[in-house]
């Protein structure tokens, strides 16, 4: 919902009141806090119009909606048109597709650009996939960061009657490694699809709107935030957008299986070692070291542990020589871990 300068409203959130003295460039408004004459940036679908009579925030009314094509969309696009009423405001912190309309002269939508919206803490790892009468159109996987958007391709509007379906897996990535597999599948029917238009998230605009997981954040936030935190959180820079055209894509299955931590205890890597000396010893342990962190790097993992005991400390030193030549490796430390205690070595890409 677009507010003018001197609107009064009320931040959601936390029930503050204010007024809109001003539109930044990335859609939010810079919102003067009444009570305590501050000045925060806020998201649009964060404030609701300000109403004396009550202390709740003013629902966004219902919009009217277009009628969905007949079997033959080409002969009723005018009914696409998405700029003639206000759409709903979706109350977010998930992984959502969204359709942005590309309009044509007569204001009808000629395609639409498929975006994926990852309004969580998590990067995600994800494999996508869109089908066109049960043949996949296009595939791609990749890596999407927390709170930000990326374009995967495009859906041209008369593609609507060729029974589009898109099909979407991902893995949150932690510390301790990826997450389960999480998989879901869309009908995008074109009755549905009219229907389904709403303001996204960090997109800050009117698209055809698909929640596919709303569950991703495991500690979820209090109804009310106290203002303070509040405007931290929204002063952060949010959305980062990426283009199809800009990446590359990744081994997805062999990201999400790949160990976040080697064991380089000879026995872990041989099943019979009692023949070899330690020189030998030393050898096949940085082979299996080397192979594990360029596999890491190629996959693109962002950070490993890597398990060489203590000892003499002469396999924790090989290992400090080699990562300080990858210009891949951010930074690496042996400090005491709870799991491993002095005898592995943490490293970041």
């Amino acid at each position: 919902m677009l507010y003018a300068v001197g609107t009064k409203v009320r931040l959601i959130h936390t029930g503050d009141e204010g007024r809109v003295i001003g539109l930044l460039s990335n859609g939010m408004f810079n919102v003067h806090v009444l009570d305590d004459d501050m000045v925060i940036p806020v998201s649009p679908e964060d404030l609701a119009p300000f109403t004396e009579t009550t202390s709740h925030p003013a629902k966004t009314p219902t919009p009217p909606q277009p009628s969905s094509p007949t079997s033959s969309p080409s002969s009723s696009k005018a009914d696409t048109t998405v700029t003639s009423f206000s759409p709903e405001v979706l109350s977010h912190q998930g992984l959502f597709l969204a359709f942005e309309p590309i309009l044509q002269a007569d204001a009808t939508a000629e395609k639409y650009l498929v975006k994926l919206i990852n309004d969580s803490s998590y990067d995600l790892l994800f494999q996508y996939a869109l089908y066109l009468e049960g043949v996949v159109e296009e595939k791609v996987n990749n890596k999407l960061k927390a709170a930000s958007i990326m374009q995967l391709g495009q859906l041209w509007y008369d593609e609507l009657n060729d029974s589009p379906e898109v099909q979407i897996a991902i893995w949150r990535i932690t510390t301790d490694g990826t997450g389960g597999k999480q998989e879901k599948r869309i009908r995008l029917k074109a009755k549905t699809f009219f229907k389904s238009t709403q303001i996204a998230p960090l997109l800050h605009q009117s698209v055809h709107l698909f929640p596919v997981f709303d569950n991703l954040n495991t500690e979820r936030r209090d109804s009310k935030e106290n203002l303070q935190t509040y405007t931290k959180r929204m002063s952060r820079p949010k959305t980062r957008i990426n283009y199809v055209g800009d990446k590359v894509n990744i081994d997805t299955m062999a990201f999400a299986e790949f160990p976040t931590e080697l064991d380089l205890h000879i026995e872990k890597l041989l099943p019979d070692s009692r023949k070899l000396d330690k020189r030998a010893i030393l050898r096949v342990q940085l082979e299996a070291f080397e192979n594990y962190i360029n596999q890491a790097i190629r996959l693109g993992i962002e950070r490993v542990f890597v398990i060489h005991g203590v000892g003499e400390g002469k396999l924790r030193n090989a290992i400090a020589t080699r990562l300080i030549k990858y210009p891949e490796v951010v930074s690496f430390k042996n400090e005491f871990h709870p799991r491993y205690g002095f005898g592995a070595t943490e490293v970041i890409f």
